[in-house]
């Protein structure tokens, strides 16, 4: 399992970014990453099952996730996506065709997705792998945990929903 967490339109967020990675550690003892995009900051800890990417991955969009997609390998051939694990597949698989092709992810996930200034985050129709959230008019967080957004002084966290997906402006 890894951890992820993402704080959009904060400030100080890089040092919220890591405190949160400090708390997910547990989630991830293969290491962990920051990336700084405009308006929003991403962190993963990696516990690496499928060989060793570390995220957040960027291409055209950027991915943090917790995901095991089983048939990653049958679909990086299928669309000569040339990835290393089912993480980057899953970036690959999102820059190409978006969620339109989503059912065809044999797996459970959470993960955020960033591009062209949305946030959008989902979870298998199973709901195994656990995404919380919190936002205001003025700012939005995500994690794996919901114990990392109350002692980042979040309120009104809620769950997101197995089978759903919640898409977060940045821009507004």
């Amino acid at each position: 399992m890894c951890g992820i967490i993402g704080i959009c339109n904060e400030e100080n967020p890089s040092s919220k970014v890591n405190l949160a990675l400090d708390l997910l550690q547990n989630r991830g003892k293969d290491g962990s990453k920051v990336v700084e995009l405009p308006s929003c900051v991403l962190g993963h800890t990696l516990h690496s099952v499928v060989g060793h990417v570390q995220q957040p991955i960027t291409k055209e969009g950027t991915l943090v996730a917790n995901c095991e997609i089983y048939n990653w390998q049958e679909l990086n051939e299928k669309y000569t996506l040339n990835a290393s694990n089912d993480a980057e597949l899953l970036l690959f698989f999102l820059d190409k065709f978006g969620f339109a092709k989503l059912h065809e992810l044999d797996g459970v996930y959470a993960f955020a997705y960033v591009k062209n200034n949305f946030v959008y985050l989902t979870r298998d129709i199973l709901g195994v792998k656990p995404l919380w959230y919190a936002y205001t008019t003025d700012n939005f967080a995500f994690a794996s945990e919901k114990k990392v957004l109350e002692k980042l002084d979040y309120v009104d966290i809620q769950e997101l929903n197995p089978r759903h997906s919640f898409i977060y402006n940045i821009e507004n």
